[in-house]
């Protein structure tokens, strides 16, 4: 298991959990569709946040070392970035 991939993804599991937050502030204001359907699409990430971590897949999976974790982090690395530039923006 990679540590910084789990480190990098329970952050992005926190941004996400922000993302969530914020939306559905915005979306008690405003009770529009837009602001609905970005609720649901934070939570959908959030949700795929928690299937990518680490420990999940090695939980459910017979083998306990995957050949593409540095892939997995270098992802999660990037959407970090995205995760931070958008929580930039809303907060505006």
């Amino acid at each position: 298991m990679s540590y910084l991939h789990a480190v990098i993804t329970i952050a992005n599991i926190i941004l996400l959990a922000l993302l969530v937050y914020y939306f559905y502030q915005s979306y008690k204001d405003v009770k529009s569709k837009f602001a609905l359907g970005l609720v649901l699409f934070a939570l959908v990430l959030l949700l795929n946040g928690f299937f990518i971590l680490p420990m999940f897949y090695e939980i459910f999976t017979p083998s306990h070392s995957c050949p593409y974790d540095p892939y997995y982090t270098a992802a999660g690395v990037f959407e970090f970035l995205a995760l931070l530039i958008l929580l930039y923006l809303i907060r505006e």
